[in-house]
């Protein structure tokens, strides 16, 4: 059997398939959910894995946070509290099993005093209703959320810490 005959018609039919691209290519690297405390830090690759804590080896400052950031979420709304009450208040936590002994130990319980002292603290008192630790799921547009030109929508997920109402408006806050 011969070859058919050179036909330049074929050949571009052909170049065109094989050079066909997607037009949203930049969109299908997007993923179809995220992390609000990810794309607040631009993070695009995945978390690195440290050896954990009760392991042993020493508390790192992130621990320390963290620790911190959990107490603030069980902290009782009374204004201008003493070192000696946070720290009653920690113990407590910890016997309830809300915390660790371990994060008791690195608790910035100097911070939580000076938090008690803040407006910030004492609107969060005086509000009409005060919520902590509410999960949220909210659809975003790929472009609004990673400045890329694509028409998706991405489901950002995420954790407010404490969000409370006050003159008929919700205040978020972000510790």
């Amino acid at each position: 059997h011969e070859l058919p005959p050179f036909d330049p018609a074929v050949l571009e039919a052909i170049e065109t398939k094989l050079g066909w691209q997607y037009a949203h290519a930049e969109a299908a690297r997007v993923a179809a959910k995220a992390a609000v405390s990810r794309v607040v830090r631009g993070e695009e690759k995945l978390p690195e894995f440290q050896r954990p804590a009760f392991l042993g080896g020493e508390k790192s400052a992130v621990f320390a946070g963290t620790a911190t950031h959990t107490a603030m979420q069980y902290l009782p709304l009374v204004s201008h509290q003493s070192t000696e009450e946070i720290r009653d208040t920690l113990s407590h936590l910890a016997e309830n099993g809300r915390i660790t002994s371990e994060q008791v130990a690195v608790v910035d319980a100097e911070a939580l005093v000076w938090f008690t002292q803040e407006p910030l603290f004492l609107r969060m008192k005086n509000a009409e209703r005060l919520e902590r630790e509410v999960p949220f799921s909210y659809p975003m547009d790929a472009e609004q959320l990673f400045g890329i030109a694509a028409e998706e929508t991405v489901l950002l997920q995420g954790v407010l810490d404490v969000c409370f109402l006050e003159d008929g408006m919700w205040i978020i806050v972000d510790y």
